[in-house]
């Protein structure tokens, strides 16, 4: 939990161009939840979360988005400050999007920590594993 707040505090995007604010709120409401469902995960499966997959998976995706959501604030941010708004509108406009994109898979996978169907995926693939494969054709 530390090297993620290391990793991920609020003034470090104290710079990013206030062309961005938007997407800088976001991303520290993001980083915020990001902190209380790795906190809710961990104290909920303490040291079997190493062998817990779908839990993982979900958390590093999360994280891979906060990094890149990070990262596009920050190149945009240079590009604004390099070229103006008008020059940067194409930067603008991609990390806009993108940060709408982020933050809904961010937040889908930090919901599913809590709520999924895992248990469920797992008996299922488990029958296949037995019976050798599903009971039905598969196009």
């Amino acid at each position: 939990m530390r090297k993620v707040k290391e990793t991920f505090r609020r003034e470090r995007l104290s710079r990013a161009h206030p062309l961005l604010a938007r997407e800088a709120v976001a991303f520290e409401e993001a980083v915020d939840d990001f902190q209380q469902a790795v906190d809710r995960a961990l104290t909920e499966h303490g040291t079997e979360i190493a062998e817990m997959q779908y839990v993982q998976l979900r958390i590093a995706n999360a994280a891979i988005d906060l990094y890149a959501l990070a990262a596009c604030i920050a190149r945009t941010s240079r590009a604004i400050q390099q070229r103006g708004e008008e020059g940067a509108r194409r930067e603008l406009d991609m990390t806009s999007m993108f940060s709408r994109a982020a933050i809904l898979r961010i937040r889908g996978n930090l919901n599913k920590l809590v709520n999924n169907d895992d248990e469920l995926r797992k008996l299922i693939a488990s029958r296949a594993y037995e019976d050798n494969g599903y009971p039905f054709d598969v196009l």
